[in-house]
């Protein structure tokens, strides 16, 4: 089965959790909230209870330095692939926490990721889930 979704907005990395006086807390619990709200009506009938496929597309906006004075991007930047912070890992770590438990039991059940960051579009997160229903793909 297939699971694919976009979730517009610019894409998010996930922060380190903090230690405060005597406790822990997620910075990211607000944004994974948000992230999950937008993505909850694609999420499928059961957990997926064995490995999975996870695709992620990340699109950002381009920076006003890759526009000339009459609004085109420049032949430079037509193609470039998004090569700056946020690192991908910690964009892919944010996907993964934000829909733990609610699309499947745990995160190490992906067994194969494919993650792009580009610039150009509409600002978002592409998510696309391959998996068997009832187990294993």
């Amino acid at each position: 089965m297939k699971i694919e979704f976009v979730v517009y907005g610019n894409p998010k990395a996930q922060k380190r959790h903090r230690t405060g006086k005597g406790y822990n807390y997620d910075p990211s619990a607000s944004d994974k909230a948000d992230f999950l709200a937008l993505a909850d009506k694609h999420r499928p009938d059961e957990l997926i209870t064995g490995g999975f496929e996870l695709q992620v597309l990340f699109f950002f906006p381009r920076p006003k330095s890759h526009y000339d004075i009459k609004g085109k991007v420049k032949k430079r930047f037509k193609d470039e692939r998004h090569t700056k912070k946020p690192d991908t890992d910690n964009l892919v770590k944010f996907v993964k926490d934000a829909l733990n438990g609610k699309f499947w039991r745990d995160d190490a059940q992906c067994d194969e990721l494919h993650a792009y960051k580009e610039y150009g579009g509409k600002p978002g997160t592409r998510v696309h889930i391959t998996y068997a229903e009832g187990g294993e793909r």
